[in-house]
């Protein structure tokens, strides 16, 4: 105790680094983010209400040990729809824009939020994440990369592929539903919205482990994560990557852009291939390229249904 009879703040400040050090770059030590913990009372009562959240299946995230929740992404309410799920603290990825100031920075550090560098294969944040999920901590993760911007499950990534075949931890299908509505990527907060976290059982991949480097192993381990997520979510599939026009990777060539509309007098969305320009293939079939717009015949989906197609692996392997 210190002299006034208040405890004295060097604990407190050594509690703080320890749980910061995983998350703050250059540090080291073991340990849990607490600032979730310390909000949660607080927040949840109001996050219960304001999105109307349910949740089914609560009983298949582990209550101890590490495991990679696999989610789809609709809008920016999952990160808070999701912890309704689990009183453990869920370890996240963001893009480094959120993290360009340093109090927001410290904040979504201590949240239990990885920075990551989009479009450039951010190698430091895989590594985070490994070490979080080595640490016995649940780790989420949105294999499509990206909030859709359609509604519809997109084709996945395969990092969840890898870190789970190297770690040696089971995945579970988490999906999120009604947040889409709720506040869509660039849309307002329609507060009141039903929301729901549905979560599937684990999935085990035993049998895979220790062949994260196969890159054909990776492809269809991811591809069944996405048809678990899209059994729960009955969303449409489409085998496509979303696009991210602010993702560097995602940035179409000039000339590319150029015969989508940007050089014509087309629509916006790449003259939604009826550009007076457009070749009349393109309006017939669809651009290839314009893969948001769900075009019937640009892109390959899971029917009117929402049902999934068979997967197959892609040439990249990715």
């Amino acid at each position: 105790m210190a002299g006034h009879g208040l405890p004295h703040p060097l604990p407190a400040l050594m509690l703080s680094w320890r749980l910061h050090g995983l998350f703050d770059p250059g540090a080291s030590g073991r340990g849990v983010p607490w600032l979730w913990q310390v909000m949660r009372p607080i927040a949840v009562p109001f996050v219960r209400t304001g999105l109307r959240v349910k949740v089914v299946g609560r009983k298949h995230i582990p209550k101890k040990g590490a495991a990679i929740l696999a989610s789809n992404h609709l809008s920016a309410l999952d990160h808070v729809v999701l912890p309704m799920a689990t009183r453990r603290t869920i370890i996240n990825i963001s893009k480094a824009e959120h993290f360009s100031k340093p109090f927001k920075a410290w904040v979504f550090r201590q949240w239990g939020i990885i920075k990551l560098q989009r479009g450039s294969g951010d190698s430091g944040a895989f590594e985070a994440a490994k070490q979080a999920l080595r640490e016995g901590n649940l780790f989420c993760i949105y294999p499509e990369g990206t909030r859709s911007r359609d509604g519809k499950l997109h084709k996945g990534h395969t990092g969840v592929a890898r870190l789970a075949l190297e770690l040696h931890v089971p995945v579970v299908p988490v999906a999120m539903v009604g947040t889409f509505e709720a506040k869509p990527k660039g849309g307002k907060l329609k507060l009141f919205t039903p929301t729901a976290a549905i979560v599937g059982e684990p999935l085990d991949f035993s049998r895979h482990w220790d062949q994260q480097d196969d890159k054909a192993v990776c492809r269809k381990v991811t591809d069944e994560v996405m048809q678990a997520i899209q059994r729960l979510s009955g969303q449409e599939y489409v085998h496509e990557y979303q696009h991210n026009p602010e993702v560097p990777s995602h940035a179409k060539p000039k000339e590319e852009a150029g015969a989508e509309g940007t050089g014509t007098k087309g629509s916006k969305e790449g003259g939604k291939r009826g550009s007076k320009a457009g070749s009349k293939a393109d309006r017939k079939t669809g651009s290839k390229t314009d893969r948001n717009t769900g075009s019937k015949n640009g892109s390959r989906t899971g029917g009117k249904t929402g049902g999934i197609e068979p997967f197959q692996p892609d040439a990249e392997g990715r």
